[in-house]
């Protein structure tokens, strides 16, 4: 007699990169260090003040956009390295926000409850802030200084305090240029042979996800169905 037991699947590719992640070396970038910084219009901000504007909020402060997905695995340490420096500025005009073109909130949200992000996050779902700044690669971290320019693109770890504070003080900054389409892999552990990870939990019994299948970009959850069902 063959029982078929409830499960939560989560399947996603350890180290497959989505194709919108890749860029063709004759695109040329939207921005440059020393550039006015492009508007920054989100149809949605996560973990924000009800009604912000953003184009007032941010006018006279430091702002530090990370661009990120769910799926990104190199996002993970970029966040957490960003949440450690953002910890410092919490009483001064400094505003993190982590941008990504995602557009399933509830996804973002289950994210959020596994790896908290410290700051607003904005969901670009018009695509209009990715193809202003066009970060190519992801993580991708842009700085603004307190004159409203861009003052660095590079990738988060080079954001240190000091950098903050020296911005804040309107001095320069000279960080290491993030190449156009790069992706910061430094702190991914090394490669394996798998290329895919199975993780498997007992199943919730109920919730949005039960009984359905999620397949979302380099992703795939599923609650309550027979693990044949949810990967072939």
């Amino acid at each position: 007699l063959k029982r078929t037991f409830p499960i939560f699947l989560i399947l996603f590719g350890v180290f497959g990169v989505p194709q919108d992640v890749i860029q063709t070396s004759g695109q040329v970038p939207a921005i440059k260090v020393g550039d006015r910084a492009p508007e920054i219009k989100l149809e949605k901000l996560l973990q924000a003040p009800s009604g912000v504007n953003t184009s007032t909020e941010l006018t006279g402060k430091v702002v530090v956009l990370e661009f990120w997905a769910t799926w990104c695995l190199p996002c993970i340490p970029a966040i957490k390295h960003l949440n450690e420096v953002a910890e410092k500025f919490q009483e001064k005009p400094v505003r993190f926000i982590a941008i990504t073109d995602e557009q399933d909130e509830s996804l973002i949200q289950k994210f959020l409850n596994e790896q908290p992000i410290k700051g607003w996050v904005g969901l670009d779902t018009d695509n209009s802030v990715f193809s202003a700044y066009r970060p190519g690669g992801r993580p991708h971290t842009v700085l603004l200084g307190l004159d409203g320019k861009i003052a660095a693109i590079t990738y988060a770890r080079n954001v240190t305090p000091q950098v903050i504070e020296d911005l804040l003080n309107g001095k320069p900054i000279s960080l290491p240029l993030k190449p156009l389409g790069g992706t910061d892999v430094s702190e991914l552990p090394k490669p394996r042979s798998e290329l895919f990870e199975v993780v498997i939990q007992p199943s919730t019994g109920s919730g949005e996800l039960y009984g359905g299948l999620l397949n979302a970009p380099g992703r795939i959850e599923s609650d309550g169905l027979p693990l044949r069902v949810a990967i072939f």
